[in-house]
């Protein structure tokens, strides 16, 4: 697992249309070549039968075939955000595990025109209460999520999006924090959209839960 160096959090840059091209479209998402597999090639050694026996440890891992000749470590994940009671906001984010960071590809329609929002983790892969209360607090990267020692911050926040003349969103961009692997990793928890307030002063303060869908391993 990267060393928690510090919080993070970008703008996941989207295109905003102007007022005049009214014309609506779905939503598309980025075509990007798939990262390379990462090999998990530690074995370990048992000389009680007087020879060196290569075996596989694969505990605290996420491999995508434990059972393969040469498994290979989670490296993508998914989130399909489904609309709370009353709202029709839906989308897709993407996660890739690159080397200096995790990558973060959404793609979001039935938004209010160039309202803005933010995306973030939460501690349970739970969204089946219809307002999403379900998915608990928001997840604390590098620390403690229940109790956490700043109850104020903006916790599991993978960043923010505007949404274009058509009510539609996407965009990309990078985090330190989050990850797949080790024992923060965000994998069979839950993201939530969230809306935001205008007003500067509750810049940062968790908005209403607009979408919630559980993250799962993907593989292109």
């Amino acid at each position: 697992m990267r060393a928690a160096t510090r919080a993070t959090a970008i703008i996941l840059a989207t295109a905003v249309a102007s007022a005049g091209a009214c014309k609506s479209s779905e939503p598309e998402e980025a075509s990007d070549p798939k990262p390379p597999g990462i090999p998990f090639v530690p074995p370990t050694f048992d000389d009680d039968a007087g020879a060196a026996t290569p075996t596989r440890d694969t505990d605290g891992w996420l491999l995508l075939d434990p059972g393969a000749p040469q498994p290979t470590l989670v490296t993508q994940a998914i989130a399909t955000l489904q609309p709370t009671k009353g709202n029709k906001a839906a989308g897709t984010v993407r996660l890739s595990e690159m080397t200096d960071g995790l990558r973060i590809r959404v793609a979001f329609s039935g938004l209010t025109f160039l309202a803005k929002y933010t995306v973030r983790v939460h501690v349970f892969g739970d969204c089946s209460s219809e307002d999403g209360a379900s998915a608990g607090p928001a997840f604390n990267f590098d620390g403690s999520s229940l109790s956490p020692q700043n109850p104020n911050a903006a916790m599991g926040n993978l960043g923010e999006l505007q949404a274009d003349v058509s009510g539609n969103a996407k965009g990309e961009g990078k985090v330190d924090l989050p990850a797949l692997q080790g024992a923060y990793s965000i994998v069979g928890r839950a993201i939530v959209l969230h809306g935001t307030s205008n007003d500067p002063a509750n810049a940062g303060v968790e908005g209403p839960r607009l979408a919630c869908g559980v993250i799962g391993i993907f593989a292109d």
